[in-house]
């Protein structure tokens, strides 16, 4: 039975021995409560379930992977370290392979040139090289280059001499018109005072160069100022130009470019006056590609002279083709200055 309290006696109008009181006597209340009012519930008979034969022989379910399996397992395959055993097996071998062999190098030199090896004694003297044994500089231009060259400068120094010598054996009845040597002939024009005059320069050469053979073109009356004189035309052949055996290259000639600035340089250095210079057109040839060059100057014999000594010295790779001499102020060369014409080719290796 439960004992209730049923005296309205406000909370706060209780005494503190009352409170004592039911706070010790509140677990021993609880043993007094009596749980008989509860009626006890009655088991329940079973229910038996009538089992019913299926109208159709059921099928044994079929085994399938439960939905989105699939789909975890690429989830799951995709999380996973992808192992790469199989396929770097033989990398490693390879690798490991490697590595020995390099060891296996390593210690082969360290046996040849270590402790246990042989080495080559060291001198205890310093080699002074001598000249003797120093390397002869090769020859870096071609034969067929070094052949040309030569060539130029046998031709060159050839014409150089016969204008030299021709230009100062004039007579004091006679003079150059013209003086000009092109394609290995000697061509000159002489105007005298008469036909005995032309006779005896004539003489006068075959005299100075035994075995000349002086062949005369034309003969005509020419009025200089009132006074008649005769002008005759003559060409002589000359011997064929050997090749200069004194010309050694060693190194590569300066070609149409330099020959270009060289021609008004050293027409400056002797004084002459470049009145015209051009360059014309470009032919290949060979081996060779040919720049044609064409130039006026004005000067002195002797300064002519050793202006084509010194550029066919100095250039070998320019040959003059036609060289002219012609006067300047008078009708004969007998003047102080002399104009000059020059046709030339300077050849470069192609």
């Amino acid at each position: 039975m439960l004992d209730f309290n049923l005296k309205e006696v406000p909370e706060e109008q209780k005494s503190s021995q009352e409170k004592k009181r039911e706070a010790s006597g509140y677990e021993s209340n609880k043993s007094k409560v009596d749980f008989s009012f509860i009626p006890d519930q009655e088991e329940k008979p079973a229910v038996e379930v009538e089992r019913k034969e299926p109208l159709f022989e059921e099928e044994p379910p079929k085994t399938q992977p439960p939905p989105f399996a699939r789909e975890r397992f690429r989830n799951d395959y995709a999380d996973e370290p992808a192992d790469f055993t199989s396929r770097s097996g033989k990398t490693w071998l390879y690798v490991l392979l490697g590595i020995i062999g390099v060891a296996l190098i390593t210690v082969f030199v360290y046996l040849l040139m270590g402790p246990g090896g042989t080495k080559e004694e060291t001198p205890d003297y310093t080699l002074t090289p001598t000249t003797d044994s120093l390397p002869k500089p090769q020859n870096v231009v071609p034969p067929y280059v070094q052949t040309q060259f030569a060539q130029n400068q046998g031709k060159n120094q050839l014409y150089v001499n016969y204008l030299n010598s021709f230009l100062n054996s004039a007579t004091s009845n006679s003079n150059y018109y013209l003086l000009a040597i092109t394609n290995g002939n000697l061509y000159l024009s002489i105007l005298g005072d008469s036909r005995d005059a032309i006779a005896e320069y004539r003489r006068a050469l075959k005299d100075q160069y035994p075995g000349i053979l002086m062949n005369a073109v034309s003969a005509q009356d020419r009025f200089v100022g009132e006074q008649k004189k005769l002008l005759a035309d003559f060409y002589i052949p000359l011997p064929a130009p050997s090749a200069s055996s004194a010309l050694t290259l060693t190194a590569r000639p300066a070609g149409s470019g330099e020959i270009r600035a060289a021609i008004s340089s050293v027409a400056q250095k002797y004084g002459l006056k470049t009145s015209y210079f051009q360059q014309g057109e470009q032919v290949n040839e060979g081996n060779f590609r040919k720049t044609y060059l064409y130039a006026q100057l004005n000067g002195s014999k002797s300064a002519m002279i050793n202006f084509i000594q010194d550029i066919s010295q100095s250039y070998p790779a320019l040959q003059f083709l036609k060289i002219s001499f012609y006067p300047s102020n008078a009708v004969t060369m007998d003047g102080a200055n002399i104009n000059a014409r020059i046709e030339a080719a300077a050849y470069d290796p192609a």
